[in-house]
């Protein structure tokens, strides 16, 4: 009678069915997370050069034509010349209007926000040596406070003809860029900041700062051939 009653045992599901199984399941997670992002890669590439043409293009609306290159210590280099990107490479953007005259020379630039990484893009009037535009590609500003950097045109209006210029040897900006408290601004290489958000501020000018001195004594070092004409990859290129 007892051995009628007692419960039947349940069958354990040996260990080496279940490692098999996970590990097939992790294989073909890792596979199919490989897959999508190949697929949407190029979509992605696409959406980010409308992006940026559309900022270049919004900063200087004369703009008709757009070079790539590759700016590194060594040289200036078209992307469709090179044979693989370079640690120390970093992409430049020319632009050209329609009778093949420079209209600007944008270069990215990035570094630590108040929150997290922030990365930029600016304009570069090489022959007047000024920053003449800034925007913000990529921010995870506090909402109403630090991304008052993109919004606010009153900060904005500090990238029209902010002070690049080079001291004599042409090896660094004379002057370094840096943000001042709002309303204490005295000279044209100083940004006027934002009450409320000033990390974000400061930051921006540590960032343009950081970047112009390794950028500005590139680009006129190399000012004749960009202004040629001679070209790099045109807008239809992924970068």
């Amino acid at each position: 009678m007892a051995e009628a009653m007692a419960s039947p045992q349940t069958e354990k599901t040996p260990a080496r069915k279940l490692i098999r199984t996970l590990t097939l399941t992790a294989a073909l997670s890792g596979l199919l997370i490989v897959l999508v992002y190949q697929l949407t890669l190029p979509i992605i590439r696409r959406n980010q050069a409308a992006a940026l043409k559309k900022t270049i293009l919004r900063m200087r609306p004369d703009t008709q034509r757009i070079g790539y290159f590759q700016l590194t210590p060594a040289g200036l280099t078209a992307r469709r010349e090179r044979q693989e990107t370079q640690k120390q490479a970093r992409p430049l953007y020319v632009g050209y209007n329609e009778k093949d005259e420079l209209t600007g020379v944008w270069a990215e630039a990035s570094g630590i926000g108040y929150q997290d990484r922030l990365k930029l893009l600016f304009a570069i009037d090489p022959r007047r040596q000024l920053i003449i535009g800034m925007a913000v590609l990529e921010s995870k500003e506090t909402p109403g406070l630090g991304d008052r950097i993109e919004k606010d045109p009153q900060f904005q209006a500090n990238f029209t003809a902010l002070d690049a210029r080079l001291n004599r040897q042409g090896t660094e900006l004379e002057h370094e860029i840096h943000t001042v408290k709002k309303g204490r601004k005295q000279h044209p290489w100083e940004i006027d900041g934002i009450t409320g958000a000033t990390i974000s501020a400061k930051a921006v000018g540590r960032i343009l700062n950081q970047a112009a001195q390794l950028t500005l004594p590139l680009v006129v070092k190399h000012l004749e051939r960009l202004e040629t004409g001679e070209t790099g990859d045109t807008e239809n290129s992924e970068f």
